[in-house]
C-alpha cells in the first residue's frame, strides 16, 4: 500500500515546494515596488507642488493684468463724462 501513496505525496510535495517559492518571489516584488514608490512619491510630490505653484503664479500675473486694464478703462470712462 505504501508504495502506491509515493508517486502522490513526492507531487504534493513538489507542488507546496512551488507555493512555497512563487510566494517568496510574490513577496519580494511587493517590497521591491512598494520601496520604489516610497522613494519616487516625495520626488513626484514636489515636482507635482512646483507646477502648481507655476500655474498660481500665472493666474496672478493674468489677473493682475486684467485688473490694470479694466482700472485704465474706468480711468478713461470717468474722464470723458
Amino acid at each position: 500500500m505504501k508504495a502506491g501513496f509515493g508517486p502522490f505525496v513526492d507531487e504534493l510535495v513538489s507542488q507546496r515546494e512551488r507555493s512555497f517559492n512563487n510566494s517568496e518571489r510574490l513577496r519580494d516584488c511587493y517590497w521591491g515596488a512598494r520601496e520604489d514608490a516610497f522613494e519616487t512619491l516625495p520626488k513626484r510630490s514636489d515636482a507635482i507642488a512646483d507646477r502648481v505653484s507655476e500655474s498660481g503664479q500665472r493666474v496672478i500675473f493674468v489677473l493682475g493684468q486684467k485688473g490694470e486694464q479694466i482700472n485704465s478703462g474706468s480711468l478713461e470712462t470717468a474722464g470723458e463724462t
